[in-house]
């Protein structure tokens, strides 16, 4: 506040407002996110490891397959960054911030070793991180459609504008309004369904859970390599509506293929904090 209520005198017209302009930042970060303004944020997602060779001494041999100094080892720090817009928040609109389960199972995607899936949904896709770390990172991704409610995806097909020179040129990204509310009519066919159905933090309501279920069980391919990849935070409160999820999706025919609870990073409130996450994978039982 000192900051901003001193002339800075000794500073050009430029450069006192662009200390003014930091320091309102540093306030409002203190009020809580949502009384910041839209922003920026880069996301680094991991790519598959793959072989590489040392490099070798004069005279060395270093053709692939060669013993010697040029042994294979894995690739480190292998990323790609992912740029989102994030507006500033207002009323309950939660979906256009990053949330910290969105990272995780962005990072963990091609750690999990999926089934080739060419086409590739996300549910509740919020800012679109899962679904452009999918379109990134997957090997053998033809499409992915990111969907979420008519006041996301403005900003959704943003995101998905601004991060195209990162994608390969060879998968189509789109962003779509799906109301899980709303059933399609008719109904998809088998055709019209995706090998590999993601949501992250997708439980707000005691009614999420069971319009979660509908969708992955509509979306979702009726094949043995089918997948849906869910995480969510194990938020105080909200054990009864992660506990219907796991039951509905069992009652409906689906099986828990792998899971686990691993830790991240939320930014929201005024100093955020650790959170915990459940990742789960389903296939068909």
């Amino acid at each position: 506040m000192s900051v901003i209520a001193s002339p800075l005198h000794w500073l050009t017209e430029e450069e006192s407002e662009a200390v003014r302009d930091i320091a309102a930042e540093r306030i409002a970060e203190r009020c809580g996110r949502s009384a910041r303004g839209g922003m920026q944020r880069d996301f680094r997602i991991p790519l598959p490891a793959q072989p590489q060779y040392s490099i070798p001494a004069d005279g060395d041999d270093y053709s692939p397959g060669s013993s010697g100094v040029n042994t294979p080892f894995l690739q480190e720090e292998a990323c790609v960054e992912i740029t989102l817009h994030e507006p500033a928040l207002t009323a309950d609109n939660l979906g256009l911030k990053t949330w910290a389960s969105s990272y995780l199972l962005s990072k963990r995607l091609c750690t999990l070793g999926l089934p080739p899936s060419p086409r590739i949904l996300e549910l509740g896709a919020g800012t679109g991180l899962v679904g452009l770390s999918a379109a990134a990172t997957l090997p053998g991704v033809e499409s992915v459609l990111l969907t979420d409610l008519s006041e996301i995806v403005p900003n959704l097909a943003r995101n998905i504008d601004a991060n195209r020179g990162r994608l390969p040129r060879c998968v189509e990204v789109d962003a779509q309004v799906l109301d899980w509310r709303a059933l399609p009519t008719p109904e998809p066919t088998e055709e019209g369904k995706f090998g590999l159905v993601v949501a992250a933090d997708p439980l707000y309501s005691p009614e999420h859970p069971g319009l979660l279920v509908g969708m992955v069980v509509m979306w979702l391919k009726r094949c043995e390599q089918a997948r849906a990849l869910v995480e969510m935070p194990l938020r105080e409160g909200y054990q009864a509506e992660r506990d219907d999820f796991k039951e509905k999706m069992l009652a409906r025919g689906m099986k828990i293929v792998e899971e686990g609870v691993e830790t991240g990073w939320d930014d929201w409130g005024a100093k955020g904090g650790e959170v915990r996450c459940w990742w789960s994978m389903w296939a068909w039982a």
